[in-house]
């Protein structure tokens, strides 16, 4: 990317301004501190507000020129929470303008009660995504936009770089330009979880560490970790299984070896189980939707298996090209058994199909499950603090 090196005394003014931040606002001050300034010339397509890679901040100095003092406090701290969010990370496969929306959506009310309503014209604010994570929003405005797609309801111009209009956030690349691997994803994660602590830390001595972040990081110190998080995490994990024992190798048969076969990443067939005995609350069934369509957006399975169960599976399949179509609505109703979910999965697999990369099943954990671990891997997202005899076990926060 292009960098000029900009009029001295806009500089100065940056300067000054993360001065002020350091004495009244030092966590802010010192997240901003971790990121490399970078100018960009006022034509750029790419950037004509700001925007955050995670470790530079990018400044367009057309947009910076227009700013008042608590404009551009408002912005920068924008930026930052962009950071703190990991906004950069969490962006998968998404479309990088909506992501940029549903992020703005998320971290603006923040940025507000920090600032005041002191962020530029144009800036993007919505009461009803409130507490809402950007995986959430985002899947919101993908139906909204398949719905309505000509209605103009409130979503901005996709034609500028920064739909929010105070700032983007960006997908980190590596210096040949490529996309960062999970594996550097992860390292990145734990560095900026350092960070973040230490300038809480700092914060925190001086007295300054705003409400919110505070309980923030009180959550990360106590190892809690967001659910949304974990079941993106653990589909990425599952995505990654590139070896199938099924079918073997043949090239390697011939030499008596028994190898899997190398598969491609990330494009096997998915499994939801959903616990329709209507002790799901209409809340976690609506956040448990809104996750597994960012999911299977973001990871593109070849198909998603929906299945719904009380005391037998009621399954509904969706190709690749129809994930947009997948809703998670409340059916049924009666007992509880988790085994048929089970069974359904097992029966194709004895038929000759593919394991599931994995099984994400929903529900309040009472019910009767399976005591053998399967071959295909398991997560539980309870809305209980009951923990599953099989796979892994999170708890739904609602």
């Amino acid at each position: 990317m292009e960098q000029i090196t900009p009029p001295a005394e806009l500089a100065t003014r940056l300067s000054t301004t993360r001065s002020r931040m350091s004495m009244t606002a030092h966590f802010f001050s010192a997240m901003l501190m971790q990121l490399k300034v970078v100018w960009v010339p006022a034509s750029s397509a790419e950037i004509d507000t700001m925007a955050t890679d995670g470790k530079h901040l990018f400044i367009n100095p057309a947009f910076f020129s227009t700013l008042t003092d608590k404009q551009l406090l408002a912005v920068l701290i924008h930026e930052v929470l962009h950071v703190t969010d990991r906004h950069h990370l969490r962006v998968g496969n998404r479309d990088g303008q909506r992501w940029n929306v549903a992020a703005d959506y998320a971290i603006n009310p923040i940025v507000i009660q920090q600032c005041g309503n002191n962020l530029p014209d144009g800036a993007l604010f919505n009461p009803h995504y409130d507490g809402l994570s950007a995986e959430q929003i985002y899947a919101k405005l993908t139906e909204q936009e398949k719905k309505q797609p000509d209605d103009g309801d409130g979503e901005p111009s996709q034609s500028a770089a920064d739909p929010g209009a105070c700032g983007g956030v960006i997908a980190p690349k590596n210096e040949d330009g490529s996309a960062l691997s999970p594996a550097e994803i992860e390292q990145a994660t734990q560095e900026l979880t350092r960070q973040v602590a230490q300038a809480a830390q700092a914060a925190e001595k001086r007295g300054n560490l705003p409400g919110n972040v505070k309980e923030l990081i009180k959550n990360a110190r106590a190892a809690q970790v967001d659910w949304c998080e974990h079941l993106h995490s653990f589909a990425r994990r599952g995505a990654q299984s590139d070896y199938s024992w099924r079918q073997p190798n043949r090239r390697r048969l011939q030499d008596g070896i028994y190898m899997g076969r190398q598969l491609p990443v990330g494009v096997g067939e998915v499994a939801i189980g959903v616990d329709t005995s209507g002790s799901v609350s209409r809340d976690a069934l609506e956040q448990f939707a809104g996750e597994i369509l960012a999911l299977c957006q973001e990871t593109r399975p070849s198909k998603v298996h929906l299945l719904y169960c009380d005391t037998q599976v009621h399954p509904e399949t969706y190709e690749q090209d129809e994930i947009a179509d997948i809703k998670i609505v409340r059916k049924g109703g009666g007992g509880t058994s988790f085994t048929p979910v089970f069974d359904w999965v097992e029966d194709r697999i004895a038929n000759g199909e593919e394991p599931p990369q994995y099984l994400i099943y929903l529900t309040d954990g009472y019910g009767e499950a399976p005591e053998v671990e399967p071959e295909y891997p398991v997560l539980w997202v309870c809305t209980s603090a009951k923990v599953m005899p099989v796979g892994e076990t999170i708890r739904i926060n609602v």
